[in-house]
C-alpha cells in the first residue's frame, strides 16, 4: 500500500519519483480525479528532468473549453510499484497534479473523516 496524505490546504497529495533526460526528482502531486491522463508538473520542474516533448492532444477543461496541449514523456514511479512511463503535462501553477491515468490498476481511498489517502494495487478477481 501506497499512503498519501492531506497537505496544510486539507488536499490529497502522493509523492512520486519523476524521470527524465537530466535526472530523477521527487515530487509531491495534488490527487485529482477529474484530470483523465497521468500527472502534470510546474514548468520549471519539468524543464529541470529534460522531459522530451512527446506530442499534443485536445483535453477539455474543468469549464468545458477546450485547449491543444503539448504534453512530454517521462518515467514515473510511486513507493515501491514499476516505474511506468507516462505523459507529463505542463502547468504554470506551482502544485503538480496526479490523475486518474496513474490509477488504473489500483484502488485510490481517501478517507476524509480519517484524513488519510491509500493506494492499493487491485489484483483481478480480489477487492
Amino acid at each position: 500500500m501506497i499512503c498519501g496524505y492531506f497537505d496544510d490546504e486539507a488536499q490529497t497529495v502522493i509523492s512520486v519519483q519523476v524521470t527524465g533526460h537530466y535526472g530523477t526528482l521527487q515530487v509531491i502531486l495534488t490527487v485529482d480525479t477529474g484530470f483523465d491522463s497521468d500527472i502534470c508538473l510546474p514548468v520549471s520542474t519539468a524543464v529541470s528532468l529534460g522531459l522530451p516533448l512527446g506530442g499534443y492532444r485536445f483535453v477539455q477543461l474543468a469549464d468545458g473549453s477546450i485547449n491543444k496541449e503539448l504534453y512530454f514523456r517521462g518515467q514515473c514511479q510511486i513507493g515501491n510499484l514499476p516505474s511506468r512511463d507516462v505523459n507529463v503535462y505542463i502547468t504554470e501553477l506551482e502544485d503538480g497534479l496526479i490523475g486518474a491515468g496513474m490509477f488504473q490498476n489500483m484502488r485510490l481511498e481517501i478517507n476524509y473523516g480519517r484524513q488519510t489517502v491509500s493506494l492499493v494495487p487491485s489484483q483481478i478477481g480480489i477487492e
